[in-house]
This record gives structure tokens, C-alpha cells and sequence, in this order.
């Protein structure tokens, strides 16, 4: 059947229009996912480099009538998967509020603190099912449950309805009506303080915990499943160099005099402590080059540095001092220590590969860790511990190598995998 010209017309008219409309640009600018259900969030459109006006995200489907919540102080929220963190000003706030060291041992940039959870729920919780520190309870418990990810949808409302006795999904219930635009300034509020979180440090530091107990479940490390056993005695640091303004080689090298200073300062020599401070941006993709910098740490850094000893060390050499004491120009000769000598360091990368060793070996996951790495340990502690040190290489060869290579690299892929998903709207896993 031939087309007639009536027919033909209207089509040509379309694609006339059509490559007339292709050399335009139309650009859309998303929000990120975690803020995405702040009311004050838009798209931006650009058409042929000429700004259209703004168009808002639709209402959000709780709008306008609001929700039904009002807080039964339960405590069913506090006993949840997951930690509760803190930003630096919260975490001044607690302090003031408790006694005691209530975070674990981690540092992240910004002075960020968690609170990790315990075999009841929350550290805070106490035996009445109450908070502890509720005066003082951080954004991410106020704004609950009013969460990016809770108020989704609907369905993701009555989901949560099932975890939180608070939450109605009847409209005959007797609970409150919390405003619409209360809830999406929580929401808000709560999206707000997650974009200024530090996700991919606190990411870091959870691969290089599950590496730690992977290292431990291997029976690679002795020395490490005595500090993961030890209450208090493992630390954690996320050194991010972007975010301390000064992203070089010697800025890292500081934090690591400075933090195994922290560590004859902190703890008895003997003490079963480590600390892992990791660099996620350093040497990533040049395990030379982080291999270099490990020899000139040793060589150089630590070989130069002098650290004051701990009340320990200064109490055996006849005097006892406090570990902040200056001892720069002190007469007594065992004022000062080198570092080499007081604090022993070790290098790991996701890339470590020994010389003269087949690239598949499985002996190279002794030094390999999700990031690049570096331990820190006392001296005396791996020297009073040289029972159990000596065969830890000929062990590791032996453990490693009757592994299936392929399940070494599955096991170690899925020490990274568990944490690319993120957060869920609410900084808790």
C-alpha cells in the first residue's frame, strides 16, 4: 500500500521538529539520594544554557494532613541494629552528661564519635528501657522517626510502624497528628547533619574492623585477636587528608608520630594494644609508592622522632613522670626515646605483593587490607610477646596456602561489598 501525502505530512512534520530539538541540551541536575526528601530541594533544567525556572519536587505523600506518632518511650528504637553517632558538638554535649569514656576507640575527621551498640541495644539504655543521655540524645535519635528512608513512601511508613510502637497508620488512632511541615523539617534536619558525615571514613573504618576479625578468624595475627579481645585496646583512625586541608605525604606521616605518641601515652608497656590508622586516598592504586613511603617511615620518620616515654617506662628507669611532661632539654638520659624504638609499624594495601613470590599466591593476603593501612604496636608488648611472634610467618605461610585462592579473594572482596551499599538514610547499617 503506497502512503498517501495527507499521510506523509504530519510525519515530516514530527521529525523535522525532532532534529530541530536534538542539538538542544537538557541537563538534570539530581539531588543527592539522602536529601532527597528535603522540601527546600530542586531540580535545575538548562536549555540551550538559558535557565528555566526551578520546578519543586512534588509534595511529599504525607502532605498536607501530616502523620499519626507520638512517642510511647517504649525504648524498642534504642535496641535496634546498628550505632548511634555523634558530631563533635553532641558528643562535648555527652561528655558533660556521663562520666567515662562512652565511645569506642575511632577517630574520623571532623570529630565525629559512635556510641556502638550492645548485646541490650543502645549503650545509653538503661535497665528501665530509658535513655540515659535523652536531654542530650544526638540528631540522629530526635529526629527518629522521621527519617529520609522511613518516609520514603507509604509502605516504608507502616514498615517502620511494626518496629515502633509510636507510629499509627489508622486514621481513627488516638495518637497525635504530627504538621506536615514539622516532619519535613526533621527530615530535613536529619538529611542535613548525614551530607556533613564523614559516610566514606566511617565506611573505611567498618572494612577494616571486619578485616581485623577476618585476620583474627584466620588465626593470621595472635597478637591482634589478644587486642580485639581486650576491651578498649584496638583504635581505629580514618586519616583524610582532602578533608584536613593538607593532603600530602608528610601530613600523614605526622598523624601517625602523633598518634603513636597516643599510644605510649595511653597504654602500660605490656598492654595488648594496637592501633590501625587508615589512609583511604593514600597510595590507593600504587602499592610502590605506599611501599616506599612505609621503608621511609621506618627509616626516616620514626628513626628521627624522639617521644616521651610513659609513666611506666619513666617509673623503670628510676624516676616516674606523667606522660604529658615536657622532657625536651632534661639531663636525664632516658628523657626521650627514639620512636623506632618504642612504637613498631606495619604496612598493609589492598595490592601487597611480595618480591619473588607468584602474583597468586596466597601468602600476599597476609599483608593485604581493604585500605591502605598502618599498624602501630609497642615495642615492649611484641617483645615480651616473642613466644608467640616467631612462628607467626612460618604459621601464615602454612594457613594461606592450604586456602582456596579464589575463596581468599571472595572473602577479602566482601570485606569492601558489605559497606558500598551505605548507610540508609538514618547512619546506621
Amino acid at each position: 500500500t503506497v502512503e498517501s501525502r495527507s499521510d506523509a505530512i504530519p510525519k515530516m512534520v514530527v521529525a523535522f521538529v525532532a532534529l530541530a530539538l536534538a542539538p538542544l541540551v537538557v541537563r538534570v541536575t539530581r539531588t543527592n539520594s539522602r536529601a532527597a526528601s528535603s522540601p527546600d530541594q530542586h531540580r535545575t533544567v538548562v536549555l540551550r544554557g538559558c535557565p528555566l525556572p526551578a520546578l519543586p519536587e512534588a509534595a511529599p505523600w504525607y502532605a498536607p494532613e501530616g502523620v499519626r506518632f507520638e512517642c510511647t518511650q517504649c525504648g524498642d528504637c534504642c535496641t535496634v541494629e546498628g550505632d548511634v553517632w555523634f558530631d563533635a558538638q553532641e558528643a562535648t554535649a555527652v561528655d558533660a552528661e556521663v562520666d567515662g569514656d562512652w565511645s569506642d576507640a575511632l577517630a574520623l575527621p571532623g570529630g565525629y564519635r559512635r556510641a556502638r551498640r550492645t548485646e541490650a541495644g543502645c549503650h545509653f539504655l538503661t535497665s528501665e528501657r530509658a535513655c540515659g543521655i535523652h536531654a542530650q540524645r544526638p540528631a540522629q535519635c530526635a529526629a527518629y522517626p522521621f527519617w529520609p528512608r522511613v518516609l520514603r513512601s507509604p509502605a516504608t511508613w507502616r514498615e517502620e510502624a511494626t518496629r515502633c510502637q509510636g507510629i499509627q497508620t489508622n486514621d481513627d488512632a488516638a495518637a497525635d497528628v504530627v504538621d506536615a511541615g514539622v516532619v519535613s523539617a526533621e527530615a530535613a534536619r536529619w538529611a542535613a547533619w548525614l551530607r556533613r558525615f564523614p559516610v566514606g571514613a566511617a565506611a573505611a573504618i567498618e572494612e577494616t574492623e571486619r578485616w581485623a576479625r577476618l585476620v583474627v578468624e584466620l588465626r593470621l595475627c595472635p597478637w591482634a585477636q589478644q587486642s580485639l579481645e581486650t576491651p578498649g585496646a584496638t583504635r581505629y583512625v580514618c586519616w583524610d587528608g582532602v578533608m584536613s586541608g593538607d593532603d600530602t605525604e608528610e601530613a600523614a606521616a605526622r598523624v601517625l608520630v602523633d598518634e603513636a605518641q597516643r599510644l605510649l601515652e595511653s597504654a602500660a608497656p605490656d598492654a595488648a594494644a594496637i592501633t590501625f590508622v587508615v589512609f583511604p586516598g593514600l597510595f590507593r592504586d600504587d602499592f610502590a609508592a605506599f611501599n616506599a613511603w612505609i621503608e621511609h617511615l621506618e627509616d626516616d620518620v620514626f628513626a628521627a622522632a624522639e617521644v616521651r616515654p610513659s609513666c611506666d617506662e619513666a617509673g623503670a628507669r628510676g624516676g616516674r613522670r606523667h606522660p604529658q611532661q615536657h622532657l625536651a632539654g632534661d639531663a636525664d638520659e632516658g628523657a626521650t626515646t627514639v620512636l623506632a624504638d618504642a612504637v613498631q609499624l606495619a604496612g598493609f594495601h589492598p595490592a601487597w605483593q611480595y618480591g619473588g613470590l607468584d602474583p597468586e599466591d596466597g601468602v600476599h593476603f597476609e599483608k593485604r587490607a581493604p585500605h591502605p593501612t598502618v599498624s602501630l604496636v609497642r615495642t615492649a608488648a611484641i617483645r615480651d610477646a616473642q613466644h608467640i611472634t616467631a612462628r607467626i610467618a612460618v604459621d601464615n605461610e602454612r594457613t594461606l596456602r592450604d586456602l582456596d585462592p579464589d575463596d581468599l579473594r571472595c572473602r577479602f572482596a566482601a570485606l569492601a561489598s558489605m559497606s558500598s551499599e551505605g548507610r540508609d538514610g538514618d547512619g546506621r547499617r
